[in-house]
């Protein structure tokens, strides 16, 4: 038969998508392949089948999935479609699932279930496949105190390791008009950048990252020059804790990026001044820290792997004025630490939490009269360590601080800049062994996902009923067993463009239901041709031949193919047609049929003469009149 033979040609094709005859199923495969959309955000049922295999069978002209130059770029290949075979939903292609790979420019719906787990357990294998590279970051903060930029600035960027890989310099009061103020260009900007940038190519040879600037805050950042190609993810934001809580002459400003895989924030922060104000300054700490964010990546301070935090933080230290200057000309360092207000805050963990900083064995840096190393005359402010460099890691980043000192030759502000120099472990991914552990973790998350899929067989994997005639009931059943590790619900479904799951000849009992695990479920199929389908088959235009589709919950959909061979009956056909028709039905060919049935519409078959009356009726008439009668 016609379906038979189109299902054992596709079986040995291991494709019938194009075939004219199964049309509905190349449209079936055409929407259930389309990228599923995730608009509205995945539910718990899309969450489930987010469980499917990544890595699909895939032909010669196929790229490979895991080839070194489409790593991670999992494509997924033409579908194989056979009765009793799964069907599954594609998804988009999904780039590398490291912090490297372009994933972290991935539109947002890209970002599934699936990659966030797979992401999660690559991050617990990274030592397999990430070496370690120490790089030296030298972070630099200065409060200028509106000066005009004056002195060689290379002693500041200067370190007895040599040159830095990555320079930080922070600035605070940079500008002090009221132009600046107001958020306006600022002259001091240009003349101070070009000043840095001189600096630190005295030092080595460098390349701009990034700067951002607010108000009187300046935060510039520079990398040699063979590192910058692998600076990605450049970001900068600015946060006013000031005037009313938003002006700019306080606050902090930010430049984050991923070097190699390693993701860096810098902050650069002026808080509230005077003695007396620490809770003022911890809030200003937590409105930035709440405030200041990245949109682009949607993180926060504290969701990179280093956080660089420095600048003019104005804590000051809580002893008499003579009493500190007398520490400090002993060198009693260690004395005024402990009445430190920061350290004091860090301790009981009102600011800063988790943040470290380096032992302080450098004189204070504030406040002095400009351009000498003299303590305040003017106003005798008690000195102080305003000016600090701390840092913060995620997990197990390493950051080891070499160097934390002031640079009491820079004069020419009532600060002294500081600089505090450390060894950076940034992560770098071996490419090959990264695509060697995605295959591990793919292949392992494949088979836990596919333990928990529904998975059911079929005790019979089609069904022919043989011969049916008018008005006779035939019936069989096929089993659906549970053979996997959850609870399957199954439903009949339509095929695409048609409105009903099975033809009108057909009967299902039940059409869904629930198998639990290891459970079998019975399904009654009944082939039952009345009046209202007896015509078409008839006439032949149409056969006893459908296709099933079995749709699981969260799973595979399943064909099972009806086939039957219906035998011809005046039942159901016309008067208008059996008026040609000479001999008994079942002996007159299909076409003959065909033929016959058009005439209703267009005109009288050929070489044909009608009967005055159904030879039926005839029979039917002439059987009463010779055996009705005796019975009357």
């Amino acid at each position: 038969m016609e379906l038979k033979k189109a299902i054992n040609t596709y079986k040995q094709r291991a494709s019938v998508v194009g075939e004219s005859t199964f049309k509905w199923l190349e449209n079936y495969t055409t929407v259930m392949f389309k990228p599923s959309d995730t608009s509205d955000g995945p539910s718990f049922e899309s969450y489930l089948l987010s469980f499917n295999n990544l890595s699909c069978d895939t032909s010669s002209k196929d790229p490979d999935p895991f080839d070194s130059d489409n790593l991670g770029m999992l494509n997924l290949s033409s579908p194989v479609l056979s009765s009793n075979e799964v069907v599954r939903r594609s998804r988009p292609e999904r780039a590398s699932f490291t912090s490297s790979s372009t994933i972290a420019d991935a539109p947002l719906n890209f970002r599934t279930e699936r990659d966030t787990f797979v992401r999660l357990l690559l991050g617990e294998r990274e030592a397999e496949f990430v070496d370690i590279r120490q790089m030296r970051f030298l972070v630099c903060t200065w409060n200028v105190n509106g000066q005009e930029p004056g002195g060689d600035l290379r002693r500041w960027f200067t370190t007895d390791d040599g040159a830095p890989d990555v320079i930080a310099v922070g600035f605070q009061e940079l500008d002090l008009s009221a132009e600046a103020f107001m958020g306006r260009d600022s002259k001091r900007e240009a003349e101070w950048l070009e000043k840095v940038r001189v600096g630190v190519n005295k030092v080595g040879k460098y390349e701009k990252v990034q700067f951002v600037r607010l108000v009187g805050m300046l935060l510039v950042v520079f990398i040699k020059i063979e590192l910058h190609n692998y600076v990605q993810d450049v970001e900068t934001r600015e946060v006013g804790t000031g005037i009313m809580g938003m002006m700019g002459n306080k606050g902090g400003v930010a430049v984050r990026f991923r070097l190699f895989n390693t993701t860096v924030c810098f902050v650069n922060s002026h808080l509230a001044a005077h003695q007396e104000e620490v809770e003022r300054r911890n809030q200003d700490y937590r409105d930035i820290m709440a405030r200041l964010s990245f949109p682009r990546n949607s993180l926060g301070i504290t969701d990179h792997d280093v956080v660089f935090w420095f600048g003019d933080l104005n804590y000051r230290i809580d002893l008499p004025n003579e009493t500190v200057r007398n520490y400090i000309d002993t060198n009693q360092y260690h004395d005024l630490v402990e009445h430190d207000q920061l350290i004091a805050q860090m301790r009981n963990e009102k600011c800063f939490q988790k943040f470290k900083e380096g032992w302080i064995q450098f004189q204070p840096t504030y406040k002095y009269n400009p351009g000498t190393d003299d303590w305040d005359s003017e106003k005798d402010r008690i000195p102080a360590w305003c000016d600090r460099v701390l840092w913060w890691t995620s997990g197990n980043n390493s950051v080891q601080q070499m160097a934390y000192t002031s640079c009491p030759q820079l004069k020419l502000s009532d600060h002294k800049p500081v600089h505090a120099l450390f060894n950076v472990n940034v992560k770098v991914v071996d490419k090959r062994r990264e695509k060697s552990v995605l295959e591990e973790v793919v292949r392992e998350l494949d088979k836990r996902e596919n333990d928990f899929l529904p998975q059911v067989e079929l005790n019979i994997k089609e069904l022919h009923f043989g011969n049916i005639q008018f008005l006779e009931k035939k019936s069989q059943s096929f089993e659906i067993i549970n053979v996997g590790q959850v609870a399957v619900q199954y439903t009949f479904i339509p095929k695409l463009q048609e409105k009903h799951f099975c033809k009108p000849w057909l009967i299902i009992d039940p059409c869904a239901g629930l198998v639990k695990q290891n459970d079998t479920k019975t399904v009654n199929i009944a082939v039952f041709v009345d009046k209202d389908s007896a015509g078409p088959l008839t006439a032949g235009k149409e056969k006893i031949e459908d296709i099933l589709v079995l749709h699981l919950q969260g799973g595979k959909d399943i064909f099972v193919p009806i086939t039957a061979t219906y035998i011809p009956s005046v039942f159901g056909s016309c008067i208008e047609s059996l008026v040609f028709l000479y001999r008994p039905i079942q002996d007159v060919p299909v076409a003959k049929l065909i033929d016959v049935e058009c005439s209703q519409l267009d005109a009288r078959p050929v070489d044909s003469k009608a009967l005055d009356l159904p030879k039926e009726l005839w029979l039917l008439v002439d059987h009463l009149q010779k055996h009705g009668m005796k019975e009357v």
